[in-house]
């Protein structure tokens, strides 16, 4: 199942990504290392790209009270949302994967069970601050918003961009 209109490359990539959600952190220890909003830049072979947004989803007991937070926070509850285009406006991180990479990402990503191991994750497909090319891959996620939903683009913030 993917969406319709997707080079087989890109389906195939996406098919893989899906294997990453709606487990908890219980039985995906990498939830444990990674911010609340990633961006995935997949990279195909033909210079297209489409970017998804890796969701961490804190689960709670419940959310009735504005403070003490960590006593309702349930962390082995947590689980992630892949979801197609840029839905935050705080980007905390950027993978560039290409395509071809993509199941040995989410493989990565299913068997890191610890900080050195997600470090050699972020090695390998992240997009530090101090990456050489930061700023192309940065503003490359506006260029996409304005692209494919330019009624709903702005400027996306960096204040809260981690360099894992």
């Amino acid at each position: 199942c993917s969406r319709p209109g997707l080079d087989s490359s890109f389906a195939q990539a996406e098919q893989a990504l899906s294997r990453l959600t709606s487990r908890p952190a219980a039985g995906l220890k990498v939830i444990d290392q990674l911010p609340e909003a990633s961006m995935l830049r997949i990279e195909g072979s033909n210079g297209k790209r489409l970017i998804y947004s890796m969701l961490r989803n804190r689960a709670h007991s419940n959310v009735a009270f504005l403070l003490g937070e960590s006593y309702r926070y349930i962390p082995g509850l947590d689980t992630l949302t892949v979801y197609p285009g840029v839905l935050s406006s705080y980007p905390n991180f950027i993978f560039n994967i290409p395509v071809a990479q993509v199941p040995a990402f989410v493989d990565a990503m299913q068997q890191s069970k610890d900080q050195a191991s997600f470090e050699q994750i972020v090695q390998r497909w992240g997009i530090r601050r101090t990456h050489p090319l930061f700023w192309r891959y940065f503003h490359d996620l506006n260029r996409y918003v304005q692209e494919t939903e330019p009624r709903e683009a702005g400027v996306l913030d960096m204040n809260r961009y981690e360099n894992l």
